[in-house]
């Protein structure tokens, strides 16, 4: 008489199932990763983002507050600024101290472009400038005050404000 064994294993139907689970999980996990990523990279530009924003509007603040207002002056652009035609609003700004030092800030294409006192000129925030304008306003006659507007964009996320700066002296 033969005596069969029942040998222990899987069968081809457990073995299926559990492949089918196992690939459920896989995918479950590789999605979560992946929009997890997602998230990471948006929030990352948003931060970005927000960090430019912060550093222009306290950069010109400071530097136009400490400025004299009677020798402040607004171009339309960087070569008017070279040629010294003034402009009631523009995109280039030349302030001047009282210690006789200047500062110089205007849009080049989508970058900030800031001339240092040797002349030297750096883009400290680059390629999502959209709008940057500077322009005077008097309160009664009195009060001289500078306005500038600012847009800028990155990856779909736009942050546009209206800054208003009261000349110090």
């Amino acid at each position: 008489m033969i005596n069969f064994k029942r040998e222990e294993g899987f069968t081809l139907i457990e073995l299926i199932i559990g492949m089918l689970v196992s690939s459920i999980i896989l995918i479950t996990v590789v999605v979560i990763v992946v929009s997890s990523k997602n998230c990471f990279i948006k929030g990352t530009n948003q931060l970005n983002l927000q960090r430019d924003y912060t550093f222009i509007v306290q950069l010109l603040s400071k530097n136009i507050r400490l400025g004299n207002k009677d020798s402040t002056y607004i171009y339309a652009n960087y070569s008017d600024y070279k040629n010294g035609t003034t402009s009631e609003s523009g995109n280039c700004i030349q302030v001047n101290y009282s210690s006789g030092k200047e500062f110089v800030a205007y849009k080049d294409n989508m970058n900030l472009v800031v001339i240092d006192t040797s002349g030297t000129k750096n883009k400290l925030v680059t390629q999502n400038i959209d709008n940057l304008s500077f322009y005077f306003n008097n309160v009664s006659g009195i009060n001289k005050y500078l306005c500038f507007d600012l847009s800028i964009s990155s990856n779909e996320k736009v942050i546009t404000m209206q800054q208003i700066i009261y000349f110090r002296n």
